[in-house]
């Protein structure tokens, strides 16, 4: 699958498109500013439900990235 770029502007002005496009597998990424990325995926409704061990999970990995590692 290919991987889609867009710009906010066009987020705004191509919503539909790009939203058709993750719900079809293509992979997206927004791109704000020079170094801000971000990936749009679609989520089901199991994903709504985080564990706690997720959460601590996560938060480790954010204090894990902050210290370089």
């Amino acid at each position: 699958m290919a991987t889609f770029d867009y710009t906010t502007r066009e987020l705004r002005t191509k919503q539909a498109l790009i939203l058709d496009k993750a719900d079809a597998g293509e992979d997206i990424v927004i791109h704000r500013g020079i170094r801000k990325s971000y990936m749009i995926v679609p989520i089901h409704e199991d994903d709504y439900t985080i564990s706690d061990e997720f959460r601590e999970k996560i938060a480790k990995a954010r204090e894990d990235y902050k210290a370089g590692k």
